[in-house]
Formats: C-alpha cells, sequence, structure tokens
C-alpha cells in the first residue's frame, strides 16, 4: 500500500519513503500498470492530442504548450498525428479511446458522424482547438478563421486594392505585382524581403487554456465558458 500511495499520491508520502520508493523502483526497472491502476481510480493519467501534422510550425507551440501545463498538472500526453483525413482522424481517436485517456484534444471542428458518435459515447472532457463553433463537442479554444477572413479584406481594400486572389508560388515577382498577406504570422514572416503581413494567431495561448480547462474539467472544477475566443492580431509589415 505505501509503495502504491508513493507512486501515484506521493504527497501523501513522506520524502524519505519516496526515496527508498523510488531507489527500489530504479533498480528493479519497474514501470508501473498505470492502466491497471485505472481500473480503480477510473483515471489513467493521460491525454490523448491528436494534431494534423507537427510539421508546421503553426502547431508547434500550441503542442509545446499543451505538454507543459499538462505535466504541471500531473498528465502525460500522447500525441498523434492524423494528417487532414477525417476518416483517418476517426480511426486514430477510436483506437486512443480503447486506452481509456482522462480526456482528448482533437484539432478543428470538422469531424466525421463516426468520430462524434465514438467521443459523445466515451463520455470523456474534448476540447477542441483552432476553431469556432457554437456547437463544440465539449470544449473549445480557438479564434475565428471568418473573422479574419473579413479584417483580411478590410485591411486590404483600406490600402486602396480591389483585384484579390490567393497565391501559393516561389516567384518573386509576385511581390512586385501583387500584395500579399500571410496567416499565422510563421517565424521567417517578419525576415522576409518583402516582410509580411499576416495574421498572428496565440498558439501558445490556445495551448495552454485547452490544457487547463481540459484538467480542470477531469478534476470535477467548474469552468465560466465551455467556448473561449482567443482572437487574432493584424501584423502589418512590407508586403501589403
Amino acid at each position: 500500500m505505501t509503495v502504491s500511495l508513493a507512486l501515484n499520491t506521493p504527497k501523501l508520502v513522506k520524502a524519505a519513503t519516496i526515496d527508498k520508493v523510488m531507489e527500489a523502483v530504479r533498480i528493479t526497472g519497474y514501470i508501473p500498470n498505470l492502466l491497471a491502476g485505472g481500473l480503480a481510480s477510473r483515471r489513467n493519467k493521460f491525454i490523448a492530442v491528436v494534431v494534423p501534422q507537427i510539421n508546421n510550425a503553426m502547431f508547434v507551440d500550441t503542442i509545446q504548450a499543451i505538454s507543459d501545463e499538462l505535466d504541471a498538472r500531473g498528465y502525460h500526453m500522447l500525441l498523434c498525428v492524423a494528417g487532414y483525413s477525417d476518416e483517418t482522424e476517426a480511426e486514430i481517436v477510436a483506437t486512443l479511446l480503447s486506452r481509456r485517456p482522462d480526456g482528448v484534444v482533437l484539432t478543428g471542428i470538422h469531424h466525421t458522424p463516426e468520430l462524434r458518435k465514438i467521443i459523445l459515447n466515451a463520455q470523456i472532457p474534448v476540447v477542441e482547438i483552432w476553431d469556432l463553433t457554437p456547437t463544440p463537442l465539449d470544449i473549445l479554444i480557438g479564434f475565428s478563421h471568418e473573422k479574419i477572413g473579413f479584417a483580411a479584406g478590410d485591411y486590404l481594400l483600406g490600402k486602396g486594392h480591389r483585384r484579390f486572389g490567393l497565391i501559393w508560388a516561389a516567384d518573386r515577382r509576385a511581390a512586385q505585382q501583387l500584395a500579399v498577406m500571410g496567416f499565422g504570422d510563421l517565424a521567417f514572416a517578419a525576415h522576409n524581403v518583402p516582410s509580411i503581413s499576416t495574421f498572428g494567431v496565440y498558439s501558445w495561448k490556445m495551448g495552454k487554456e485547452a490544457a487547463t480547462l481540459l484538467a480542470d474539467k477531469i478534476e470535477g472544477k467548474s469552468t465560466e465558458s465551455p467556448i473561449i475566443d482567443i482572437g487574432f492580431t493584424l501584423i502589418e509589415r512590407d508586403s501589403a
């Protein structure tokens, strides 16, 4: 019983006792079976986080903030990459739920009916990030892409531009002919020539708030609102 308390609720055990237990753990190579322990407590102390990709700089700060905040609250993050396929996301979430996570973080608000069904049936806290909707699955931390679109239009119209297009090209001639607006304020945007006007989103704050609210709900704490709009910032530079 003392070993179990030292590993699972160390606040209830003397520091000297914890040191002895951890030394025994080190010597024996023992790995606690958290899934078995969770059968009694109904908590496994891990959170499943599903993102479309990890090589996109816009997601890096959010993922790191989630990890840092969960670690501070005593939870561990299991990160999964789903790509941009709704079907793959649904398959991954179904597999994750079989491991009984304490909560799930999903990227975006567009999910298959199958995913919505299994998430709701699981009856665990869910946080959606990176978008806004009046009908979230549970908790929502994000910003309005639609509002950014309107803000971009207003800004460019205010600059006197009247003909608009979306462009994906590594062609420096575009900088001489078009006003260019970016999104996400990626690291290179300020250092590009010309520097890129863009919209910054609070990716770190989004991750921190998502982890905090999810942990709060798992632990039975009340939240002021299930939907949080963290907003965005227009960053004016040389490209527009």
